[in-house]
């Protein structure tokens, strides 16, 4: 015969047991997406690439198609009529680098201008051709070309995408000056 004084006590644990790991459920779903980063929105029509996301732990380059760099306060677009891409990031006083990863479906290519502005200083880095330029203070995009223009060094960089390459040439012309 089934005694029902002794079936209460292990009936009693089960529900304790079931109510303490419905509450460490609750808890767990509630603290873990404080725990988890939020992730910028993926531009998959822009960008045409899988993912896009900030990586602030590490910095490098790698030629299989990934191109980190930390810490980015804005970031502008511009793609050209030959799908040339011009990234321009610009990142904060107190960090001296900015970054970006890239991820394709297969081996990723980086097409195109990068511009790193911080503090006062723009680095322009176009299929491994690397120069500095002091003090930009306008972006401008016309037929095909992306000029960086510097009122305070009276000074205009011009670099034109040419066709599927992504080549570039830098032209250092004057400004006309302000009346």
């Amino acid at each position: 015969m089934n005694n029902p004084a002794s079936e209460q006590p292990s009936t009693r644990r089960v529900l304790w047991a079931f109510s303490v790991l419905c509450v460490g459920l609750v808890v767990a779903l509630w603290i873990a997406p404080m725990r988890v980063r939020p992730q910028p929105p993926i531009p998959r029509d822009v960008w045409r690439l899988e993912q896009m996301f900030v990586n602030e732990a590490e910095v490098s380059y790698s030629l299989a198609g990934e191109f980190y760099i930390q810490f980015i306060d804005e970031l502008n677009v511009v793609r050209g009529h030959d799908g040339c891409n011009f990234f321009l990031f610009r990142v904060n006083q107190e960090t001296t680098s900015g970054a970006l990863r890239f991820y394709g479906a297969g081996q990723v290519t980086l097409k195109g201008c990068y511009v790193l502005e911080n503090e006062g200083t723009t680095r322009v880095e176009i299929e491994g051709f690397a120069m500095v330029l002091p003090y930009i203070d306008k972006y401008e995009f016309s037929n095909e070309q992306l000029i960086l223009s510097s009122f305070s060094g009276n000074q205009r960089f011009i670099f034109s995408s040419l066709g599927q390459s992504a080549e570039a040439r830098v032209n250092n012309l004057p400004l006309p000056r302000n009346p």
